[in-house]
């Protein structure tokens, strides 16, 4: 059952969004929030504490909205190529409208301190949930283990340059965007399928030490050990 809160803080959000994208995030204040949504800056403040927050809001919710997508328009596609580029093609048509805001956000993808970081620990969160609905578009790949957890982060940071090339995309309804994507879907699944064969085994192993470094910092170097042990071991197996 939705609220009065729920429909004040979404009505909040579709204000500071609309806000974002015509004057930039910079530039848009909580009051400048406040008084296009027509109530005070201490109710807006009761619902959202910065701008920062209402952002988190923003994130989300496109990340509900694009499990929701998903679910309902992947079922019945067996493709791996077709249901990833079905994932990636459904989270452009989503930002289409809101580049200008994201390329603002962009300036604090780098640093993993930013509560706005897709990489940080404010994220985490809904990154893990955003790496799990890209999950849904390689189940049937035949993807497990390593392999399968490889695949769904490989597929996340694509997404993510997407969305940074569709910010600076200017032909006509992001055209060389959407191209991109539709390579990249062939690309992810025809690597799916070689995934599964006896050779791609040395390579996932030094990839999940790689990965390591984007998990939780306290098992970096633990866990990077042990995948380059467990590489190293795989290399010297394969060996004639």
């Amino acid at each position: 059952m939705t609220t009065k809160r729920d429909l004040t803080g979404n009505h909040l959000l579709e204000t500071s969004l609309r806000l974002f994208r015509r004057k930039g995030f910079e530039r848009t204040t909580m009051r400048d929030i406040a008084e296009a949504a027509g109530m005070s800056v201490g109710a807006a403040y009761y619902h959202f504490r910065s701008k920062e927050d209402l952002v988190l809001a923003y994130y989300r919710w496109t990340q509900n909205e694009h499990e929701r997508l998903l679910r309902e328009r992947l079922p019945g596609l067996t493709d791996p190529v077709e249901r990833v580029r079905v994932a990636l093609r459904t989270k452009l048509d989503m930002i289409a409208n809101s580049r200008p805001f994201l390329g603002a956000l962009f300036r604090f993808a780098g640093d993993p301190k930013h509560p706005l970081s897709v990489f940080g620990p404010s994220t985490r969160a809904i990154r893990q949930r955003a790496i799990a609905t890209f999950a849904l578009a390689l189940e049937g790949a035949g993807l497990t283990g390593q392999a399968a957890r490889l695949a769904e982060t490989g597929l996340w940071a694509v997404h993510l340059a997407l969305i940074l090339h569709a910010v600076h995309d200017t032909t006509p309804g992001m055209q060389k965007t959407y191209a991109l994507a539709d390579t990249a879907a062939t690309i992810v699944g025809r690597l799916a399928l070689l995934a599964q064969t006896p050779a791609a085994e040395p390579v996932i192993g030094w990839l999940a030490g790689a990965l390591a470094f984007v998990e939780s910092p306290a098992a970096k170097t633990t866990k990077t050990t042990k995948a380059t042990k467990a590489t190293k071991a795989t290399y010297e197996r394969s060996e004639p």
